[in-house]
Order: structure tokens, then sequence, then C-alpha cells
């Protein structure tokens, strides 16, 4: 009953219009609290494409702030990514996985997602620099993993938009002294 409650107020909030300021509420609303997390999480897996648009925002931003309540979803969210509903869906699961940690059974299916993300010309920029950075993270220990990620990054390059070459640039850096 608590979680049907919270669903139908999180469902009102996210419904009602998509802005920062709602986006806000909800982060208020949900806080640390995991009934209300769970609540959150029925919406971003709904079956309706726009609940799980709006429910990505919030998510992501308490997810960040409070892994321990993202921990259960971690594998569902990277199984999600191969199916998602909108846009929304990857930018944000990807925005979280570049700040916690990502189980070790699961670095392989998310980098391998995410290398293939990156070699499609109309994916948006902001999935492809949150992706590099998940793949980066996932890499870090695995010197065959980062050469194989500055490959990406550098055939790319020359049909990116500005965004995406910042964050190369600033990836290949980081492989270099990683791999130096």
């Amino acid at each position: 009953m608590i979680l049907d409650s919270n669903i139908t107020f999180i469902k009102d909030l996210l419904l009602h219009e998509h802005s920062k300021f709602i986006t806000n509420k909800v982060i208020d609303y949900v806080g640390d609290d995991p009934t209300k997390f769970d609540a959150l999480m029925e919406l971003f897996f709904d079956d309706d494409w726009l609940l799980n648009q709006r429910a990505a925002w919030p998510m992501s931003y308490i997810a960040i702030a409070h892994p321990n309540l993202i921990a259960s979803y971690k594998s569902r969210l990277i199984d999600n990514l191969y199916h998602p509903s909108h846009n929304a869906v990857i930018r944000n699961t990807l925005r979280l996985f570049q700040d916690i940690p990502i189980p070790e059974e699961q670095e392989g299916k998310l980098f391998d997602y995410c290398s293939k993300m990156l070699l499609q010309i109309k994916e948006p920029v902001a999935n492809k620099i949150f992706g590099m950075t998940v793949m980066l993270m996932i890499a870090k220990p695995y010197p065959e993993l980062l050469r194989e990620l500055k490959v990406i990054l550098e055939t790319q390059f020359p049909y990116e938009k500005p965004g995406y070459k910042s964050r190369a640039k600033k990836t290949i850096a980081l492989i270099e002294e990683l791999t130096a």
C-alpha cells in the first residue's frame, strides 16, 4: 500500500511536466528512502516510455547521492540498456555508472554495450561522453581494454562533434598516463 501511494504521488509529479523543478521535487520527495526509491524505479522500468524518460533524470541523481539504493538494480539497469524505451534511459543510466561501482560480473557486458554505442554515428554525444567515461572506469585495471578504448576513440574522433572530441582528448590522455 505504501509503495502504491508513493508510485501514484511520484507518477503524478512526473506527468505534470518535464522540468528541472519537477525533477528536484521528486529528488526531495524520495531522498534516501528505499521504499520511495523502489516506487521511482517501478516507474523507470514501466512500459510507458514517457514515465521511463521522466523518471530517469531524478533516478540518476538520487542513485549517485545514495548508491546503496541502486545496488539491487545494477544488473537490471545494464540489461535495460539493450532495449531502452527512450534516449533519456541510456543517458541517465550511463551518467549513473560514471559515479558508482559497477559489479565485476557485469563489467564485460557494460563495456561491450558502450563500445558498440560509441561506434554508432547517430548516437547522441552525451551518451557517448558518459559511455567513454564508463569504459575508462572499467578498463583501468586492464591494459588491453585501455588500448581497445583508445583505438575506438581515435577511430571515431574525425567524425565526431566538439563535445565528444573534448572528452576523448582527456580520456586518451588518461589512458596514456595509465599505460606509460
